[in-house]
């Protein structure tokens, strides 16, 4: 029996569409310590503020009250499941 998992990487959320961290595609050293030091970690809340044409990148609205933007590089490795 297989479950379907209701997650998709961040890229995928509309502006003002707000997702919950699941789980990283990308879970080297390095990209862990970088999401730690923007106090990122899984359940942290992401409102998708403005989608960035120009570079694909993504600017987010965080359950901490911080204003972030995250390049594709970055938004592409992280899984979000859909709540609002």
């Amino acid at each position: 029996k297989f479950t379907i998992r209701n997650q998709y990487i961040l890229d995928v959320l509309d502006e003002s569409e707000v997702g919950v961290l699941v789980g990283v595609r990308n879970n080297a050293q390095d990209f862990l310590e970088y999401l730690n030091d923007l106090n990122i970690s899984l359940g942290t809340e992401f409102k998708v503020l403005q989608k960035i044409k120009f570079d694909k990148s993504i600017k987010v609205y965080t359950d901490s009250g911080d204003t972030l933007v995250f390049p594709k590089k970055v938004s592409s490795q992280l899984f979000v499941k859909k709540i609002k």
